[in-house]
């Protein structure tokens, strides 16, 4: 909506929250908390360090919030390392199917020390596998609503304008994403790691494919969403306990393609060379390296590139525009409208006007006389559409002679039946 449009968190937002003191003050919780075990944990220090990582995470990943209401603690300690970065598959998400949260060396050391000093801490806790990993201070599970109330809370405390929520900072991502990168790619690795468009056909294919495209979306993320180049490292040793959350320096935003377009020839080709996977809406570049390595036309192509032109056949196809619809040119003259008028009354008075002893017993009651004076006397009304007063016309009427016997003829009524 327009309203979300004005909405969005920007990097700077971003950056000033990792600035604030609330900010500093998670991040000296997590270093205190991983050196001394005696630190007492009061609900206070508790949220605050939920409430941190929640927003940390929705930054990186843009996850809905139900994938990290839904994670369970089973999933964190299994998480995968895909190029430094940790991959935790949350599998409770009926929906979209397993969504994918991606952690980086220093936000997975926090949640980590989160885990074992922090919610330990919290009344009930067990180290259930199928626990939730964020709870409530009083030990229940936490929902959707208040994965957001949480992303707010910490928000306000911080003291930044703007009003972050999982959802809009999904929007949020999306909108920098397509904006800082023409990359199809980018963009497809972007609605891998969102969980968008999972078909229930592919449900379980090119899962490996997809964990390392959101390993490489939650990178850009992290770097597009703070503005890098503003920012310290992110990925220093997990023990430090430097202000900002920040990524890597090296960890560089994709850049935008400054490769020729295809012709109209090349276009109809990949469409017939992948005709079952743009079907299937399913290609892996391995596929795509196997396909052109001997084709005579595409084995000088990048494989990278035609993967991207691949997707794109069902990611970014338009729909056709609708055909214009033609109004009528022909308008209806006053002598129609008249017409029309008793047509109406003769045909369904009693739906449009109550009936009366006087109206329903007379049809066709004006003469032609009495017809034309009504329509110059009542021009305004029936020609620009002036609104109709039973009081006014009955006081217009009882200035003419000829209107007075008309009201004694017929029911005021029916003469606004007829000025209609």
């Amino acid at each position: 909506m327009e309203e979300d449009l004005h909405a969005l968190i920007t990097p700077k937002q971003i950056a000033e929250f990792e600035r604030s003191q609330a900010a500093r003050n998670a991040i000296c919780l997590f270093g205190q908390l991983s050196g001394a075990h005696c630190l007492d944990m009061t609900q206070a220090n508790y949220t605050l360090t939920r409430d941190f990582l929640l927003l940390q995470i929705s930054i990186d990943n843009a996850n809905r919030a139900g994938a990290l209401a839904n994670m369970k603690m089973g999933e964190l300690n299994s998480a995968v390392k895909h190029d430094d970065e940790y991959v935790v598959h949350v599998n409770f998400h009926p929906t979209h199917g397993p969504a994918r949260t991606i952690l980086s060396p220093k936000l997975y050391s926090w949640m980590a020390i989160f885990a074992r000093e922090a919610r330990s801490k919290v009344a009930g806790t067990t180290a259930n596998p199928n626990s939730n990993v964020f709870l409530t201070w009083n030990g229940e599970p936490m929902v959707s609503s208040q994965i957001n109330k949480a992303i707010k809370s910490v928000w306000k405390k911080a003291q930044v304008d703007g009003n972050p929520s999982a959802s809009l900072l999904r929007k949020s991502a999306v909108s920098r994403v397509h904006t800082a990168s023409d990359s199809n790619e980018a963009r497809g690795n972007l609605a891998d790691l969102m969980a968008h468009n999972l078909q229930t056909a592919n449900k379980y294919y090119r899962l490996q494919e997809k964990s390392k495209s959101s390993v490489q979306a939650s990178k850009q993320l992290r770097s597009i969403m703070r503005e890098q180049s503003d920012h310290p490292d992110q990925t220093a040793k997990p023990n430090s306990t430097s202000v900002s959350p920040s990524p890597s320096a090296s960890e560089a935003v994709v850049p935008k393609t400054s490769r020729g377009s295809w012709n109209e020839d090349k276009e109809a080709l990949i469409k017939t060379v992948f005709k079952d996977e743009i079907e299937h809406k399913a290609i892996t570049l391995a596929t795509v390296k196997t396909k052109i390595s001997d084709h005579p036309q595409l084995r000088e192509e990048d494989p990278k590139r035609v993967l991207d032109k691949v997707r794109a056949q069902w990611r970014f196809s338009k729909s056709p525009p609708p055909e214009p619809q033609c109004l009528p040119s022909e308008v209806e003259t006053l002598k129609q409208r008249v017409e029309r008028a008793f047509q109406a009354e003769s045909e369904t008075a009693s739906e449009i006007i109550p009936p009366t002893s006087v109206s329903s017993s007379v049809r066709n009651v004006f003469t032609a006389t009495e017809l034309d004076r009504m329509q110059k006397l009542f021009r305004n009304m029936i020609e620009k559409s002036y609104p109709i007063s039973k009081p006014q016309i009955k006081m217009i009427l009882e200035k003419e002679d000829w209107g007075v016997e008309m009201l004694k003829k017929v029911s005021l009524d029916t003469i606004v039946n007829c000025l209609k």
